[in-house]
């Protein structure tokens, strides 16, 4: 119960003493963190959800986030293809992206159509 009031409030540095010493399961802090933050970001997807061994939880958070930007949501969408979440052998790249950008919804929200652009440039198969 501690250790989950120290999450809650946001007090991390406490928790994750709490966690070594005990080996409880610190996992819970980035899976906090993440459920906290409010951009949703790559640089928070690196943060939080890359050491996490739940790749369960991860997909559902990544398909449910609301990224704020483009940038992110495609941050977003290459994790998971890391993940290999993402492989229909039947579908280009690009046409993967567009149909998740979809689920984003944020197709109709691109300021910068060279920013798909160059990331289908640089990710051609």
């Amino acid at each position: 119960k501690l250790y989950k009031n120290l999450i809650e409030s946001e007090e991390y540095k406490k928790a994750e003493n709490l966690a070594d010493k005990y080996q409880l399961d610190s996992e819970l802090i980035c899976k906090y963190k993440w459920l906290k933050s409010t951009s949703k970001s790559g640089e928070e997807i690196m943060l939080y959800l890359k050491n996490l061994s739940d790749k369960k939880w991860v997909i559902s958070q990544c398909l449910n986030a609301q990224p704020a930007t483009v940038s992110d949501c495609l941050a977003i969408l290459g994790y998971l293809e890391k993940l290999s979440f993402i492989d229909p052998p039947t579908l280009k790249i690009g046409q993967r992206y567009i149909s998740l950008l979809k689920v984003f919804q944020l197709e109709d929200s691109y300021s910068d159509d060279t920013l798909l652009l160059d990331y289908y440039a640089i990710r051609s198969e």
